[in-house]
């Protein structure tokens, strides 16, 4: 079944609403009161209008739907309890699975493992793991030290410059401890313009060598804010959910780098010079320690020391001038650095923060790509789950 024109899609509309009547499950349509807030998404893209959204309570609700949607050619993409950030959670003309009511989490006897519906975000995992006084994936204890110290950015380059050089002494010394999370972050914030500042989290039961790094991180740059004090995992998580417009036009990026070398330093430089508009900036993400040991398990494999970028292409404004104009600087943001510091950039950047354009399977998954595509093509021979992120065929 075709769904090209207005005619064919209220047609197919139509059959799905009859399936979700005779089945008991819970359909939202365009025309329904709560339909804006159940359709909205991190990202908005205007152009993916959902033929309709079902929202399954049960793994048989689950069958039902795809049988349904296989057996009347109905295309679908399934949403869970995340997001993405490129907006592929819906699809133009196509039936949202929203698994969010399908939310549980459920800890083993053994404390060592979870099981967790495919709806649940990972707020609401710690949630369930805080009651048993457990977090992941940074840890046993579920009590971090966790906030952000803003630097004076007045002369906003000796601000740059004395943040890499504060940071590359501190991972010269002693080393950076694998509990430390240290983001550089960049961003264009109204009424205060650029702002420079480290997000930080330590997690580790002893706090007073945690509140010793965070002193040293402090002295990368002139505070004129600090707030990182002792909290519960959610806590952070819902301080960087507040941070973070929930209904975003356009996209965002990634790019990953093997460090902050004199090349990369200078791209950064240059393109926090002026930012197009508000939200436009960065974060930083790195990986090192245990996590860039080779592992066999693991399907990702690029496991050397790097740091990812986080493009913050998206913006809360939808005027289509400034959003084309966000998306182009981080386009040639990350343009340049492939252009003139092809050296410094590591192939398989992080997936999830990919558009579709952008996406180079056998360089995420290396070695186990023909096993993954085989393994596809094994158990979905006919590409059912083609609305996948990413895409796989």
């Amino acid at each position: 079944m075709s769904c090209n024109n207005e005619g064919t899609l209220s047609s197919l509309l139509s059959v799905v609403q009859d399936f979700a009547a005779n089945n008991s499950i819970n359909l939202i349509i365009p025309s329904d009161g709560d339909w804006d807030s159940t359709a909205l998404c991190l990202i908005i893209n205007p152009t993916n209008k959902p033929l309709a959204i079902v929202r399954p309570k049960t793994p048989d609700d689950i069958s039902a739907i795809i049988k349904f949607c296989t057996s009347r050619s109905v295309p679908f993409v399934v949403r869970n309890g995340g997001h993405d950030s490129a907006g592929r959670s819906q699809v133009n003309g196509a039936l949202t699975i929203d698994l969010r009511d399908m939310n549980n989490v459920a800890v083993a006897a053994d404390r060592k493992t979870a099981r967790v519906s495919g709806g649940a975000s990972l707020g609401d995992v710690a949630d369930v793991l805080a009651a048993e006084a457990l977090v992941t994936p940074t840890g046993a204890n579920s009590t971090v030290l966790s906030g952000m110290i803003v630097y004076d950015t007045s002369d906003f380059q000796a601000t740059l410059d004395n943040w890499f050089k504060g940071y590359e002494r501190l991972a010269a010394g002693e080393g950076i401890p694998s509990s430390l999370g240290i983001q550089l972050l960049i961003v264009q914030i109204p009424d205060l313009g650029r702002v420079v500042l480290s997000l930080v989290m330590w997690s580790d039961k002893d706090q007073v060598k945690g509140q010793q790094w965070i002193d040293k991180i402090a002295t990368l740059g002139t505070n004129i804010l600090r707030t990182v004090e002792p909290s519960k995992i959610r806590d952070f998580m819902r301080a960087n959910d507040n941070s973070y417009p929930y209904g975003a036009y356009g996209h965002n990026n990634t790019i990953s780098v093997r460090g902050f070398t004199p090349k990369v330093k200078a791209m950064i430089a240059k393109y926090t010079d002026k930012f197009p508009t508000f939200g436009n900036g960065f974060c930083t993400h790195l990986l090192s320690g245990p996590s860039a040991q080779p592992n066999p398990h693991s399907v990702f494999g690029s496991r050397v020391e790097h740091v990812v970028f986080e493009l913050f292409m998206a913006i809360a404004d939808s005027d289509e001038t400034k959003v084309a104009e966000s998306i182009a600087w981080g386009k040639a943001f990350k343009r340049e650095l492939l252009e003139k510091a092809p050296e410094d950039v590591i192939d398989a950047a992080f997936a999830a923060l990919l558009t579709t354009e952008d996406t180079d399977l056998r360089k995420i998954y290396g070695e186990n790509y023909d096993f993954l595509i085989a393994l596809k093509k094994k158990h979905d021979p006919q590409n059912v789950f083609r609305n996948t992120i990413p895409r796989l065929l």
